[in-house]
């Protein structure tokens, strides 16, 4: 399946190589193992690249477990992964993956960047979305630079909603690297947070029993619940 997906995303993209290809969303150490083979999807990459149709791979991923795994399972050139100061401050999110990232050589691209934590009150929700987004302005451009100060990071995606992505371009235009101060002050906003990975429940439309990231307790598994 791997072949059709490359052929139908080139066709629809209305182009003859991918600078990037990434595997997308792997969660279990099951799904690493897969897809890097033998006969996984990683053999329809490489047979791509000597056609010229991908240049660079990499992957994504919302577990520590799955991105060490990748990581350590082929040199991959992007690891797309989840920077967020109210995770990295609750549970240590990102840690392990970026300091692998930085040995390696591998980027990586950021993403919940923006995100507020879960949700309180799941029926008091102001976007149709499963985790909260930043909405101040002087949050937004804090929480991006705290990403984007991270060693290994070299870019943030936005959540896909037009006006946060009209509140992310000046945060990006105007970036600075995060100071003390303001990290302290991302602390403080953190701490009355809930984490997004700690109670994460259904998001994914499925239910795995693999913790979150590398020494999670299994009640930190976002399958786990109903």
């Amino acid at each position: 399946g791997a072949r059709e997906e490359l052929e139908r995303s080139l066709k629809r993209l209305k182009t003859d190589h991918f600078d990037l290809y990434q595997l997308h969303s792997l969660a279990r150490p099951e799904e690493v193992k897969q897809a890097l083979g033998p006969g996984g999807a990683i053999e329809t990459f490489l047979k791509a690249k000597e056609e010229g149709k991908v240049k660079n791979f990499g992957f994504s991923a919302h577990t520590t477990r799955a991105a060490l795994d990748a990581l350590n399972g082929f040199k991959f050139d992007t690891c797309m992964f989840p920077v967020n100061f109210i995770e990295y401050f609750k549970i240590g999110l990102s840690k392990e993956v970026m300091s692998l990232a930085k040995e390696q050589g591998v980027a990586v691209i950021a993403i919940k960047g923006m995100a507020g934590g879960a949700w309180p009150d799941r029926n008091r929700r102001t976007r149709d979305h499963w985790y909260r987004t930043l909405e101040d302005n002087e949050e937004i451009a804090m929480a991006l630079r705290f990403t984007l100060s991270q060693e290994a990071v070299v870019t943030a995606i936005p959540p896909g909603f037009l006006d946060l992505l009209d509140k992310a371009i000046p945060a990006g235009q105007t970036y600075r690297k995060i100071t003390d101060t303001e990290t302290q002050k991302l602390q403080e906003l953190a701490s009355p947070a809930l984490s997004v990975f700690q109670r994460w429940q259904i998001a994914a439309g499925k239910r795995s029993y693999e913790p979150v990231y590398a020494g999670c307790p299994d009640e930190c598994c976002p399958y786990n619940r109903a």
